[in-house]
């Protein structure tokens, strides 16, 4: 239960959805980030549109500001 006024709740990524979400940050295509993780051009899309889900983008250009600032952050953490 989150309490009044308190900023939301991050969402918790697994590391094979941090893994996409830098790649995607960064600029590479599906295509690619499949090639590179080994895995399938459908399993990409899959996690981006989890996601897209976990960080409230409702577009690909909202999921990269969103990449950005969700991986700023976790920086600030450690």
């Amino acid at each position: 239960m989150e309490r009044p006024g308190a900023a939301p709740a991050r969402p918790r990524l697994t590391p094979r959805e941090l893994e996409i979400l830098r790649a995607i940050a960064s600029g590479l295509s599906y295509r690619d980030i499949a090639a590179r993780a080994n895995i399938s051009y459908k399993t990409v899309s899959n996690v981006s549109q989890t996601l897209k889900d976990k960080l409230g983008a409702t577009s690909l250009a909202d999921l990269v500001v969103k990449a950005v600032r969700h991986l700023d952050e976790s920086r600030d953490e450690v």
